[in-house]
């Protein structure tokens, strides 16, 4: 079952690869399977708890992951504020990336390490994912999700 992809999805796919590049254990159907759910592909959306999380666009970062991306020295603190409000995008990208290292350094992972908890720490947060909370029902979504895009990571 193959999503379509619209004009907009389509200008995006280099963006996502160029965002992706070196991380060969993200393909770009993982990243366009977390924008359908979160945003639906509005970039300009705020999420529905947005006075408490600050999360906007395409990806629905919190400004708190932001903020803990910035502490541990993952992104820069100057590009932090305008990372979240205008690049959504990248921020989430790099934020899929620092839920992959800090689950692979909290259990002492070394190479890799499957995608199922940073999936389901992107959306719960990592500190449930270590504590076994599980979030199932995300997980079938981005599942379901991601395979209707699969195609997009053949080159």
């Amino acid at each position: 079952m193959k999503t379509p992809l619209t004009d907009y999805q389509m200008s995006l796919l280099p963006v996502v690869r160029s965002l992706i590049a070196g991380k060969s254990w993200l393909p770009p159907s993982y990243v366009f399977a977390h924008v359908r759910i979160e945003s639906g592909w509005n970039p300009t959306i705020k999420a529905s708890d947005y006075a408490r999380t600050g999360s906007v666009g395409l990806m629905q970062v919190s400004s708190a992951d932001v903020q803990q991306m910035v502490a541990e020295g993952y992104i820069p603190a100057e590009e932090s504020v305008q990372t979240i409000a205008i690049n959504s995008l990248a921020t989430g990208i790099a934020y899929i990336g620092w839920c992959r290292e800090f689950l692979m350094n909290r259990w002492g992972f070394h190479q890799s390490i499957a995608y199922h908890p940073v999936c389901e720490a992107y959306n719960e947060g990592v500190g449930n994912v270590v504590r076994g909370i599980r979030d199932d029902a995300y997980w079938l979504k981005w599942s379901y999700a991601q395979m209707g895009y699969s195609f997009i990571d053949e080159r």
